[in-house]
């Protein structure tokens, strides 16, 4: 509650030479006398009495309550929902949840129960996670069902949590402000969450979250009580207690998902203003900064401590997993692939959609994989200045008066807010190696900034109404504020019921882009019109040529006794075998399948059968050999070449 009242020495020191500037001796203002003690030792606290706005009748535990329940009303169309989509390989699929493999096994394992220090580990780490999964297959079985009742659970736990810990900032014990209330509504109703709750693997993310919100309660919390020590050393043992926790809190965050290490960057915010006011004091008034240095050394204690276990946690991480670089496919990620230069310019290019996702989310999808949002080719591309310019112009012009007005350092909260925004998208905006090109998911954190900005920004606007009365202005915010979270609630319960299961998923999907290959190549595959599936798989083809998986369905497909045409089969097969793509895991196990069962057997059927003419037999042959020529080179497969060519040779054929 001491948040609501304190006032940084920044603004007492910018006060002080404003006031020698007019003549008023320098030093007369002093710090102390405008803050009690018990203030003064905390001004490194997140401080948000320069945007405190209307209060409203409810309580801050009222309006967690009242988001709790929004959020279980939201998503309890979800209940009924099948596996979907990464559902199938990560849980229902994955030896790791059915307990098929013992826990301390499982340790070694990635997200998706394959060897983590394998090359074609996906190097996703996510233990906490898996061993949630574990728990509910044992309270309820493998049901979705049950699943998906233990995401809706933990989402009702991270609203209430968002609420009372992240979005509390200024408010008293007895009351919030309408921007908390507002700001609180819109992160609950936000449909870019669906992916989180409705996916049942996008329990990683809300996992991350509630531990994230226990190590930034417990950092705060530590730090208001070990600031009243007189040295570094000298705090209240139950700081270091609450230290111990919240870093206890941090790793659980990035076990259950990588980004959670992020986090430390939240943690040390508060710290680092300070630090940087101790800097600005030293300018201002030297005499005033001769007493910030206690609690700006254990601030910088405090921030060497995070950024030592950060680095700590990259360098287990490293030594775990060996490569630490994920195995994936020009079609899953593009910019894996491309030169620098078109990797940077896509990455503006996806900010934009990030912003776009985050602000208006109105159409949405499970994948953006290539070809759904296409990569920049050249520096001529028109949306790099069609949006992208545009919106680092409107956020540098942002940042230059909030710097101008001192808004950055005058307020922590601020800091915060940018810390949480930035820093957890910081992983998914490609300065690393992914596996994918975007993902609604990703944006779960970096909400939590956006909606702590969208606090404080109706807090400072409602502010200058004076008293409980309300303006014009202020009725013009409360209106579109209801108006937007309105649209979003209503945008959330229709997009829950894409989830519902893979066919309605891919069908929005490709609705939402038309260009996306692996939601062509899905969407073929939940046709039961054969002419349509290949349809899909033909476009997708268009777009990439060496998409592997359209190319075996098509294989597939024309060995099919209703489209046989053997040679076209094969030429869909051979293109499928010398396809980079197909000797990845997945890929290869479904061309083997098609030719294991599809294509070889008739092929063999027309090659060994006496009715067939001999020229005809000689050409099946010949495919005999180049399907088994393409395929992975073992003894095996040579074999089987050198077999085909002396048949060949013993029936004549020409070379």
């Amino acid at each position: 509650s001491h948040s609501r009242h304190l006032t940084t020495d920044v603004v007492y020191m910018m006060r002080e030479r404003r006031g020698a500037k007019k003549g008023q001796p320098a030093g007369k203002t002093d710090i102390a006398q405008h803050t009690p003690d018990v203030e003064r030792v905390n001004t490194d606290a997140l401080d948000a009495a320069n945007f405190e706005g209307q209060p409203t009748p409810l309580s801050n535990r009222s309006v967690a309550v009242l988001c709790s329940l929004l959020a279980a009303i939201l998503y309890a169309n979800t209940l009924g929902h099948d596996y979907t989509f990464d559902d199938l390989a990560a849980v229902q699929n994955n030896k790791d949840v059915n307990w098929s493999t013992p826990v301390l096994t499982t340790i070694g394992h990635d997200f998706w129960g394959a060897d983590i220090t394998q090359i074609s580990s996906h190097k996703s780490y996510r233990p906490l996670t898996v061993q949630s999964f574990r728990v509910n297959f044992v309270l309820a079985g493998q049901t979705p069902g049950a699943l998906h009742l233990g995401n809706v659970v933990l989402y009702a736990v991270c609203a209430y949590a968002v609420c009372r810990t992240v979005l509390a900032i200024g408010d008293t014990a007895s009351t919030a402000s309408v921007g908390s209330l507002v700001s609180a509504v819109w992160w609950t109703s936000h449909p870019v969450h669906t992916e989180a709750v409705a996916s049942i693997v996008g329990r990683a993310e809300i996992l991350c979250a509630l531990f994230s919100f226990a190590a930034v309660t417990a950092v705060q919390w530590a730090r208001l009580r070990d600031n009243s020590g007189a040295s570094i050393s000298a705090g209240p043992p139950a700081a270091w207690g609450a230290y111990t926790a919240a870093i206890a809190a941090l790793m659980c965050a990035t076990l259950a998902k990588e980004t959670g290490i992020t986090i430390a960057v939240v943690c040390a915010a508060p710290d680092v203003c300070c630090v940087v006011r101790l800097i600005w004091a030293r300018r201002w008034s030297p005499k005033e900064a001769k007493t910030m240095m206690p609690t700006a050394a254990r601030s910088m204690v405090r921030v060497i401590a995070l950024a030592a276990l950060c680095v700590g946690y990259l360098a287990g991480r490293k030594i775990l997993m060996g490569v630490d670089t994920p195995s994936g496919r020009f079609e899953d990620n593009p910019l894996r692939f491309i030169t620098r230069e078109q990797r940077v310019l896509t990455a503006l290019v996806l900010a934009t959609e990030n912003a776009r996702l985050l602000t208006w989310p109105w159409v949405l999808s499970c994948d953006y994989s290539f070809d759904a949002i296409p990569y920049v080719k050249s520096a001529k591309d028109p949306r790099l200045y069609q949006a992208v310019l545009p919106l680092f112009v409107a956020l540098g012009g942002a940042c230059i008066y909030a710097v101008r007005r001192a808004a950055v350092f005058r307020d922590a909260a601020v800091v915060v807010a940018l810390s949480w925004l930035v820093f957890p998208l910081l992983p998914s905006s490609h300065i690393v190696d992914l596996g994918l090109v975007l993902a609604e998911r990703t944006l779960f954190l970096p909400s939590i900034g956006v909606a702590l900005l969208l606090k404080l920004v109706i807090d400072r606007l409602l502010a200058p109404t004076g008293g409980r009365k309300l303006t014009t202005r202020g009725i013009a915010v409360l209106v579109t504020a209801t108006a937007l979270c309105g649209s979003f609630q209503y945008r959330t319960v229709v997009r829950n019921r894409d989830w519902a299961n893979n066919s309605a998923l891919f069908r929005s999907a490709n609705e939402a882009y038309p260009n996306s290959v692996k939601m062509l190549y899905m969407r073929g595959n939940i046709e039961t019109n054969g002419e349509h599936a290949q349809m899909y798989y033909k476009r997708a083809l268009e777009i990439y040529p060496f998409h592997c998986y359209s190319l075996s369905s098509m294989a597939a497909y024309m060995s099919h006794s209703y489209y046989r045409d053997l040679d076209k089969a094969v030429a869909y097969a051979e293109r499928a075998g010398s396809s980079s793509a197909c000797y990845f895991a997945r890929g290869k196990r479904y061309y083997n399948q098609v030719m294991d069962q599809e294509l070889v057997p008739l092929i063999e059927a027309d090659a060994t059968a006496k009715t067939t003419p001999l020229p005809l037999r000689c050409k099946r042959l010949g495919q005999l050999r180049t399907l088994h020529s393409v395929d992975e080179w073992s003894g095996a497969e040579v074999q089987t070449v050198q077999q085909l060519k002396q048949r060949r040779i013993e029936l004549g054929c020409s070379s």
